[in-house]
């Protein structure tokens, strides 16, 4: 646990580390542009570190989508926990520390790269790549994701987040135990924040999903969510395990095997 504990810290370090070197941005626009500087900077550093390291895995699943078909059916998914997630945030209706703040950075075009584009990017990459791809190699892989989801929720620190972010560290985590895929997971979360960054900018004043469509979300928004997560969920389990969290050299000694066998069939 070491290894998580030491990523976990120097995510920390990089968010005020990205505060400092932003303080100087507040003397020649206003505070809405520091915090989207600090943003993208911590972001940055938190990706070249990651990679510099050497803690990414790479492979021929993480950059790729694997197909149309499994892309799909994953975003469905994550949009079926991204209902459901909100819906049940909605009810617990923790406060929400950083409300002022997200909401000035969803109006700032710099804010917006940050939340929607970087933010989510430099997650995953700690999160699911390196943090998750970790403990799958500790642990069953339920326990693996139910972990990562909870450092995850934990390190937003916004009370009002840490649920949300929880059951979508859930979604993202199973996502990519099944798929490999950090690709999957990046376009995924992308997604999802920019749906939200969306609704802040389009409905300001609303204060849930129920709110901004008119349909409450308790019927239509929990149905879509459910059979969205049921859909996606099926899908998942009838892909195919990967061989390779475990052991990277027996995985490629499995997928030489099976390319071997594949080839004598023909």
């Amino acid at each position: 646990m070491k290894t998580i504990i030491k990523l976990v810290l120097i995510y920390i370090g990089f968010q005020f580390l990205g505060g400092l070197l932003a303080l100087p941005v507040m003397f020649f626009l206003d505070k809405t542009y520091m915090l989207a500087f600090a943003l993208i900077l911590a972001s940055l550093m938190m990706i070249w570190y990651l990679f510099k390291k050497d803690y990414i895995r790479i492979n021929e699943y993480t950059w790729s989508i694997r197909s149309v078909s499994a892309l799909s059916w994953m975003v469905a998914y994550g949009l079926g926990a991204y209902f459901l997630a909100t819906w049940l945030n909605e009810q617990v209706d923790l406060p929400n520390v950083m409300e002022d703040q997200f909401m000035d950075l969803s109006f700032n075009p710099l804010g917006v790269l940050g939340i929607v584009v970087l933010g989510p990017v430099a997650e995953e990459l700690l999160f699911r790549g390196a943090i998750l791809g970790f403990l799958l190699k500790k642990l069953s892989w339920r326990n693996a994701v139910l972990t990562s989801a909870l450092i995850f929720g934990i390190i937003h620190m916004n009370p009002a987040q840490i649920l949300y972010a929880f059951l979508l560290g859930m979604a993202l985590g199973r996502i990519y135990y099944k798929t490999g895929s950090l690709l999957i997971c990046m376009i995924i979360h992308v997604m999802l924040n920019g749906i939200s960054t969306a609704l802040t900018i389009c409905y300001p004043d609303a204060q849930s999903l129920g709110e901004m469509s008119g349909v409450a979300p308790e019927g239509w928004f929990l149905l879509v969510g459910a059979l969205l997560l049921i859909g996606g969920s099926y899908y998942l389990n009838r892909m195919r395990e990967l061989p390779f969290w475990k052991d990277p050299v027996l995985a490629e000694e499995t997928a030489s095997v099976e390319s071997i066998n594949e080839e004598s069939k023909e």
